[in-house]
């Protein structure tokens, strides 16, 4: 009579995670409002600094307005963008407490998807700010600004729909991971929020500042 001795089975190795998309894809959408919302008001202010360029009667009250409206855009989509941010900041913290068998994004997703999302309202930043030094004395005059202005805004209006496309692609593309990230997206993720929050209140006090001059038709401290 033979002995069969049992032969235990090889125990698969466990191999890299796939990183599940949906988590990805709510802080991409977040950052892709800032972008749109950059790219919208962008187009706008351009409008506003031709008219300016063209007409060399147009008042202060009347370009301040012009930039004032041209902000709004970008304000709805900086709160919604924020609001956006939060959802994904609380699937990541969910995710930390349940089993799941896709990992979360890692921390250079977060850290890409962040620095493409607020790279183009940065930008805006700026050259409203050169829009708005104009009026000031001893600026210079448009003529002063003009190349700077007539380069970045144009920029940010061509590379506001490539980031789109960027955002989503790397948001859904098959991405594998060594291990279940812990605190680190999340600790960034957050550091970004933090950022988008700041944006949010400096351009609704810029806005608000503008609309004033607007009223008041001179510069105000």
């Amino acid at each position: 009579m033979k002995i069969r001795i049992p032969i235990p089975a090889p125990v698969a190795k466990a191999g890299p995670l796939r990183v599940a998309v949906v988590p990805r894809l709510v802080p991409a959408f977040s950052y892709g409002l800032a972008v749109a919302g950059a790219g919208i008001s962008a187009f706008l202010v351009r409008q506003a600094f031709l008219a300016m360029t063209n007409a060399e009667t147009a008042g202060i009250g009347a370009v301040t307005r012009g930039l004032a409206e041209a902000n709004v855009p970008l304000l709805i989509a900086l709160y919604l963008a924020i609001v956006s941010g939060a959802a994904g900041l609380l699937v990541l913290i969910i995710r930390m407490f349940v089993n799941t068998t896709k990992a979360s994004p890692p921390v250079w997703f977060v850290m890409v998807t962040g620095i493409l999302g607020l790279i183009p309202a940065g930008l805006f930043w700026w050259a409203e700010s050169l829009v708005i030094g104009v009026f000031y004395p001893d600026s210079g005059g448009i003529v002063a600004v003009a190349n700077m202005v007539a380069l970045l805004l144009p920029s940010i209006m061509i590379a506001a729909p490539f980031i789109l496309l960027l955002l989503l692609a790397i948001s859904v593309w098959p991405v594998r991971s060594l291990s279940k990230p812990k605190w680190g997206p999340i600790v960034v993720l957050l550091m970004f929020e933090v950022a988008l929050v700041v944006m949010a209140v400096a351009f609704q006090l810029r806005t608000s500042w503008l609309f004033q001059v607007s009223q008041a038709e001179q510069l105000l401290p």
